[in-house]
């Protein structure tokens, strides 16, 4: 059935689209250096059964049935056909008769011998090729100079396209000669554009270059496959492997392009419908390979492969318009090569149905088509480089653009850290100073109050900083030791006002396996701790607040410790759980109202402890309290290095005189106004500009210069270094840097200037004296 409807498409196609032409009876043989055609020249007897021999077709019954056919493209057809055909040439002149059909393995030529009947040369899938050709060729050498009469007999599994030539030995060698040539010029630019392809895969790590280049291969062997070159040069025919090569990589190639689509154009991500109709083909199209790889009937195989092939080219070309649609400009050059594709595909079939006639063109369509399919790929992974490469310069714009931001970002928080904490140091130092005037109650509660919202005011806009040094990636941590119960007595004595006020009970439980010293980052472990406590104190009316420290792991080198903060307090909502070390959350909506706060803090205390290399964890029930548990890894200490030096006291036994320069008339008298209250042995002088303090420390010896960083006209940093370049007699004096600034930059640049050390605004004068009278011990002894 399959075999009468191909035979009726072909009869109505010729019968109104194709000339007739009678065959002429007889072709005689005369230029060495042409190509002799010998279609026109053929009468073609069809044997259904494939049992008629030499001897019945050479009777007269037989004879007369031989006609004429318009094209001898046969299409897919199981039947056998005799050629007659009759030739004219000088005797013992070596001629080749070729049948240019690669798929052609089943063909005989019987060559006259005079009344001695008909030599045989024979090649087919159950005996041996006389020639290794990439298509059937017979070698003719007549006997006599009067025409000659030759039959030639095919049948096959596939299309029976049968373009049949004859030309000079000589002229053929050449021609085959020039023909490989280019063909080698053809393959060889296909390995290199699968090199060049490779090793910009290995560069980029993109696999569409990888599956490109998988392309590139599976086409060059089913190009040689269809073209016969295979057999030439390649491997054995007739073959298991010659008789089904076209259909396998045919089907690998169209597996290979499909991939490299879903690949390229992203279409998971895009088209996730098409991605899975893409899916689909690849499974379908392999079990079909599997299939026909042995199946005994091969030209079902190739109606198999003719209908893989159409189905293939309508999925491209869909989902190439489809991604071209949304936008993806590379989907384009993909779209013509499909289109041309289509259209050499389209020529192939109608050939080998025998719808148009074979020549040149029609017999190289798919060679043609893939070779325009290359360069049209090549120019869309162009394409994806240049757009690769423009992405790239787009992530570094972006890149850049951000870190500027950030910087702009830094900037303008460390302004205004700067101009907010200026007024506010103010406010908490004349507070600070008030608190010691004689004042009666109620303006000690007022001063208080005043105190407290400005001590909540100035932690806010730590932790503003904070976080936004830690998104900026600017924070770093020390290792140096750590004196856990320093540490512990510190918080306790920072937290005693308000624990006191609210009538709390603090308590710590330290296990007796914790070591005292280890090496860390102790001011990042004050503010973890720090903030957990105030925390835990915040929101706790009544009850306590406990400080668990554990050992978890005790090691030659590491330790990790756990403390947990536990108090029984109002307790966390389980639905608030999962968001509480989020920035800006809190435990409720009404907590900010009731008990202050931006909820920053845990949100900084979750960051600080994982960039540790640590975790934090929480567990709480409302009403009854919460427990909030952070483990943090250390290193031991193995020896307590003995210190010489002893530690002078905090306030000064002898006449202390400073210099302060500040712009600021505020911070002046604060500074100021916090030494003399300090010690009655300790005196400071004012400078209103960075000029004037210099002015001044020509003509008097001071103790120690304050120098705020932040001034006009002569800030900070140049009255340092005009003071060590200038002033060689003035170099044991110490220089204080005094900065609202937490920023960790302004510091290095201030020791950089040739700053001694830093107070942070407003300053406790015990510490500053601390500083003091350590920097003027090593300055006076710097061998020490």
């Amino acid at each position: 059935m399959r075999i009468f409807i191909y035979s009726i498409v072909v009869w109505i196609f010729q019968l109104f689209l194709l000339p007739i032409s009678n065959a002429q009876n007889s072709l005689k043989l005369q230029n060495d250096s042409v190509t002799y055609n010998l279609n026109p020249y053929l009468k073609m007897l069809k044997d259904d059964s494939r049992s008629l021999s030499i001897t019945q077709i050479q009777s007269p019954v037989f004879q007369n049935r031989f006609v004429s056919h318009p094209s001898f493209s046969l299409g897919f057809s199981q039947a056998g056909y005799w050629l007659r055909f009759t030739i004219l040439s000088p005797p013992d002149k070596n001629w080749i008769l070729s049948i240019h059909n690669p798929l052609l393995v089943h063909a005989r030529l019987y060559i006259p011998q005079g009344d001695s009947g008909f030599q045989v040369q024979e090649l087919g899938s159950q005996t041996t090729k006389l020639y290794s050709y990439k298509y059937p060729i017979f070698s003719i050498k007549p006997q006599s100079a009067t025409p000659q009469t030759y039959y030639l007999y095919v049948w096959g599994d596939g299309p029976l396209d049968l373009p049949v030539l004859i030309e000079s030995e000589t002229f053929f060698q050449k021609k085959d000669h020039s023909e490989q040539f280019w063909q080698g010029i053809f393959y060889g630019i296909l390995f290199v554009m699968a090199i060049y392809n490779f090793i910009l895969y290995v560069f980029l790590r993109d696999l569409s270059y990888l599956y490109y280049v998988l392309y590139l291969i599976l086409i060059a062997f089913f190009l040689l496959s269809l073209s016969g070159y295979g057999n030439e040069w390649l491997w054995s025919s007739p073959s298991w492997w010659s008789d089904r090569a076209v259909f396998i990589t045919g089907n690998l190639t169209a597996i290979m392009i499909v991939i490299f689509c879903l690949q390229f154009l992203h279409l998971r991500k895009t088209l996730p419908t098409w991605y899975n109709v893409g899916r689909y083909f690849i499974i379908i199209t392999l079990v079909e390979i599997i299939l026909g790889a042995f199946l005994p009937d091969l030209s079902l195989n190739m109606l198999l492969l003719t209908i893989t092939a159409a189905i293939f080219v309508i999925i491209i070309l869909s989902i190439s318009i489809k991604s071209y649609q949304k936008g993806n400009l590379s989907a384009g050059y993909l779209l013509l090569a499909w289109t041309v594709m289509l259209i050499s595909v389209g020529i192939a079939v109608l050939n080998a149905f025998g719808l148009i006639p074979s020549n040149t063109f029609t017999l190289k369509s798919l060679q043609i088509g893939s070779v325009t399919d290359v360069i049209l790929i090549s120019l869309a992974l162009v394409d994806r480089i240049h757009s690769i490469q423009m992405q790239k310069i787009q992530i570094e714009q972006e890149k850049n653009n951000a870190e500027r931001n950030q910087k702009v970002k830094e900037e303008v928080l460390a302004t205004m850290s700067h101009e907010i904490r200026t007024p506010l140091n103010a406010v908490i130092g004349f507070a600070k100073l008030l608190e010691k005037t004689n004042t009666t109650q109620t303006q000690s509660d007022y001063i208080r109050h005043i105190h407290e919202s400005a001590e909540n005011l100035l932690v806010l806009i730590n932790d503003i900083l904070d976080l936004s040094k830690i998104n900026a990636g600017k924070v770093t941590f020390e290792q140096v030791e750590i004196n856990l119960q320093e540490c512990v007595r510190h918080l306790f004595e920072t937290l005693q006002f308000q624990v006191t006020e609210k009538k709390l009970e603090m308590k710590a439980d330290i296990q007796e396996d914790v070591p005292t010293l280890f090496l860390g980052d102790p001011v990042r472990l004050n503010q973890i701790l720090l903030n957990l406590l105030s925390n835990a104190v915040k929101f706790t009316p009544k009850g306590s607040v406990t400080l668990r420290i554990r050992t978890l792991k005790l090691e030659k080198q590491q330790i990790a410790l756990l403390f947990e903060v536990e108090d029984t307090g109002i307790g966390i909502p389980a639905n608030r759980l999962s968001s509480i070390f989020e920035g800006f959350t809190q435990a409720s909506d009404q907590t900010t109202r009731m008990y202050g706060g931006t909820g920053l803090g845990l949100a900084i205390v979750k960051q600080l402890v994982e960039m540790q290399g640590g975790n934090i964890a929480v567990k709480s029930h409302p009403g009854i309290g919460s427990v909030f548990s952070v483990a943090l890894p250390f290193y031991r200490v193995y020896s307590v290095t003995e210190k010489n030096e002893t530690v002078p006291a905090s306030f000064p036994e002898t006449p202390l005189v400073l210099l302060i320069i500040d712009d600021n008339p505020l911070n002046r008298l604060i500074a100021q106004s916090t030494v003399h209250n300090a010690s009655s042995n300790a005196k400071a002088e004012l400078a209103g500009s960075g000029q004037e303090g210099i002015e001044l420390l020509k003509k008097t010896e001071y103790h120690a210069v304050l120098i705020d960083l932040q001034m006009p006209d002569m800030d900070g940093y140049e009255v340092a270094r005009h003071i060590r370049t200038h002033l060689p007699d003035k170099q044991h004096i110490p220089l204080i840097a005094m900065t609202a600034s937490l920023d960790d930059r302004d510091h290095e640049q201030a020791l950089a200037a040739g700053m001694h050390d830093i107070v942070t605004k407003p300053f406790e004068a015990g510490v500053l004296f601390k500083k003091i009278f350590k920097l003027r011990a090593n300055l006076q002894n710097p061998g020490n």
